[in-house]
């Protein structure tokens, strides 16, 4: 989960780095991801099968196999894959990414109302925590940010946080082509949209790290530990995308990070480290019946 995080970060600097309008890069970002991801299934399932026509005929049947869940998981996604993108060109970055930080607790009262998992108080202090220094990181970042962006940064929290659960709930389904399937669905949204998909070579290298790297590396994590790891936890550790998100914009575009950007991801740093540890320790959720 800490690795899908480090590839999440990266969204933050490489769109910056995309000229294009908005709908454009959601358009890209996604029809490669889903691309990636596809051709990463039919290379599982040719190796499996040994043979080109019994590998395609087995990826299809992944992606029926995955039946109403993953259709509901890729809808989220891809409605969680476009408003990303237009909440994080109609604010700041930290904007962005701040509102976003309060997915542990939408997904930690989810989870504990639909699938019974009751946070422990251990949870409940490292999330209090991490808030606390998020808080400090970006204290002057809600209030500098346009309304509509951190509006539309606080949806994709909520989506985001539902498709959680969806997968979590659905343990047993193969979510991996929900991912791409919801790459497919909004490319085909979003390209109507856009001006133009016209992109120059700068713009569509970035693009394709957003699609491979950023997203379908991410995902795929994601996807893998979500199934180990309760609801709440998954979204505690992916918050360490906060934290580093500015700190590859002050790496590749020169954004020097104010004093408490680096107090504020120092705690949330700290507290993720020590949770994590932790958890290898003693159980993080109560079971509800408990």
């Amino acid at each position: 989960m800490v690795l899908a995080a480090l590839c999440w970060s990266t969204a933050g600097i490489l769109i910056r780095l995309v000229d294009a309008d908005p709908w454009a890069i959601v358009a890209w970002r996604s029809a490669i991801m889903a691309i990636a991801v596809t051709i990463g299934i039919l290379s599982v399932q040719m190796r499996r099968t040994g043979s080109l026509s019994a590998g395609i005929g087995a990826a299809v049947t992944r992606f029926r196999d995955m039946g109403w869940a993953g259709v509901l998981s890729a809808s989220l996604l891809a409605t969680t894959f476009g408003l990303f993108v237009l909440a994080i060109t109609r604010t700041s970055v930290g904007s962005t990414l701040v509102i976003m930080a309060a997915t542990p607790f939408v997904v930690a009262l989810l989870g504990w109302a639909f699938l019974g998992e009751r946070p422990s108080r251990r949870t409940w202090m490292a999330m209090t925590v991490v808030l606390a220094g998020i808080a400090i990181m970006f204290g002057d970042g809600l209030g500098s940010g346009a309304w509509s962006g951190n509006l539309l940064a606080l949806v994709v929290t909520v989506t985001f946080g539902v498709n959680t659960l969806v997968v979590r709930r659905h343990r047993e389904v193969d979510m991996v082509p929900a991912v791409a399937l919801g790459g497919f669905l909004s490319a085909i949204a979003a390209a109507p949209l856009a001006e133009s998909l016209a992109v120059d070579a700068g713009s569509f290298a970035a693009l394709a790290l957003l699609g491979i790297v950023q997203l379908s590396i991410g995902l795929a994590l994601f996807v893998a530990a979500v199934k180990r790891l309760t609801a709440a936890d998954v979204s505690l550790i992916g918050t360490l995308e906060t934290v580093l998100g500015p700190v590859w914009a002050w790496l590749g575009v020169g954004e020097r990070p104010e004093p408490a950007v680096l107090v504020g991801g120092a705690l949330v740093l700290g507290t993720l480290m020590l949770y994590t540890r932790s958890t290898r320790i003693g159980p993080a959720v109560t079971p509800a019946e408990a």
